[in-house]
């Protein structure tokens, strides 16, 4: 915590548009997140939402209405369900090969959840990434740094590891 406030405080004096990105599902997780990084720690955030495949109505619209009320800017970014579709087909036939296991389809859901605000925060220099899931989901708060993101990739280490791999088989230069 001590770090991440100190981090909150290092980028709030920026000139930059945003300070933050959050992930955001519209769940109760990311909503109180969202408010927090706004109301809290009195951060400008971007709220980017991966409007994947099983993204429903109820979602979408307390998304909208959740931003709305916070007066934060929010993307929907859509994936190309077919792209998505070829990843999810890619893991069911050679997962193990990845070293996936029983889970496979959180992995790639999760890839394109992760993957796609990564890449917005580094083509938009925002420092931070905050996603916040109940512990049950993934056991912990998670933040990252893009300058930290982009120097390993630098070293060729990939955020999702085989993910990446697997992603890449599936869908080509279209990846």
């Amino acid at each position: 915590l001590e770090e991440m406030e100190t981090l909150f405080k290092s980028v709030k004096k920026s000139n930059r548009l945003y300070d933050v990105i959050v992930l955001f599902s519209g769940g109760k997780d990311s909503t109180i997140l969202l408010k927090m990084a706004k109301e809290k720690y009195g951060l400008r955030p971007l709220a980017i939402s991966v409007m994947h495949p099983l993204v429903n109505k109820i979602a979408s619209q307390n998304m909208e209405e959740v931003t709305h009320k916070l007066k934060v800017d929010l993307v929907k970014a859509y994936p190309d369900e077919e792209l998505y579709r070829k990843c999810i087909r890619q893991a069911i036939l050679k997962g193990p090969e990845y070293g996936l296991g029983e889970f496979f389809g959180c992995d790639i859901c999760s890839f394109f959840h992760f993957w796609i605000p990564i890449r917005y925060a580094m083509r938009m220099d925002i420092p931070v990434i905050l996603e916040g899931s109940d512990l049950s989901q993934t056991g912990d708060v998670k933040y990252w740094h893009s300058e930290r993101v982009k120097e390993e990739a630098r070293k060729g280490n990939k955020p999702f590891g085989h993910v990446h791999d697997l992603v890449r088989d599936a869908i080509g230069e279209e990846y």
